[in-house]
């Protein structure tokens, strides 16, 4: 038992796990994570590409949900943060 005490305030976000779940929950926005996983960077227009995602709203929404897990760099391509790793 203190061994999952000590892993779970060894988490390295600001997080809890429970504010992790309630934002990777969506399918959307775990496929995001999961694209920029596999690509490294991706420009705004190829993650709503990839997602088919047509709604720049709703694209913006969980852009925004992701918060710190994401950034978007000084090439203008999202990539994910050392949290979001």
């Amino acid at each position: 038992m203190a061994l999952l005490a000590s892993s779970v305030n060894e988490f390295p976000m600001n997080m809890d796990l429970a504010s992790l779940h309630k934002i990777l929950k969506d399918p959307t926005r775990r496929n995001i994570v999961l694209h920029l996983t596999s690509k490294d960077s991706l420009a705004y227009m190829e993650l709503m590409n990839l997602l088919e995602i047509t709604n720049t709203g709703r694209f913006n929404y969980h852009l925004k949900i992701l918060g710190d897990l994401i950034q978007k760099g000084e090439d203008g391509k999202y990539r994910l943060t050392d949290k979001g790793r």
